[in-house]
């Protein structure tokens, strides 16, 4: 199989990759998409695209593995659903409508710190690359 020529747009639903923050662990979650294109088709198909510095909420995680009892007074915290926002930092010239899409290699991060989540897809439109003048 070979490689795509440059990164995909994101799919509605791409998910990002769990960490660990403080003592809570955050699953990988789907991304929903925030924007469909009302004037923009690609292969027939309105544009849904996951925009980059969009915010949504993650479910609460689960405390990092200890003894019962501390495992049950941290619980209450970690269970408390957080922001989170996605980070574009490889797509960096390409709009559609003035917003920029999401692509394979972006990351997303969760607003009460912690470090960036790469984005592992899935992606939609394989015949539609976005290059930016970044290298990479």
């Amino acid at each position: 199989m070979a490689l795509p020529k440059g990164p995909l747009m994101l799919a509605s639903g791409a998910i990002d990759t769990p960490t660990t923050n403080g003592f809570c662990i955050y699953p990988g979650q789907p991304i929903p998409a925030f924007w469909v294109s009302p004037n923009v088709l690609i292969n027939k198909t309105p544009v849904n695209m996951i925009i980059n510095g969009q915010c949504d909420l993650v479910s609460g995680g689960t405390p990092t593995p200890t003894d019962p009892i501390t495992y049950a007074l941290r619980l209450p915290v970690c269970a408390i659903p957080v922001g989170r926002v996605t980070i574009g930092d490889r797509n960096n010239t390409v709009s559609i409508n003035k917003f920029k899409p999401a692509v394979l290699g972006d990351t997303t991060r969760l607003v009460v710190g912690g470090k960036e989540r790469p984005i592992l897809g899935p992606t939609q439109f394989p015949n539609v690359f976005i290059t930016s003048r970044r290298k990479f």
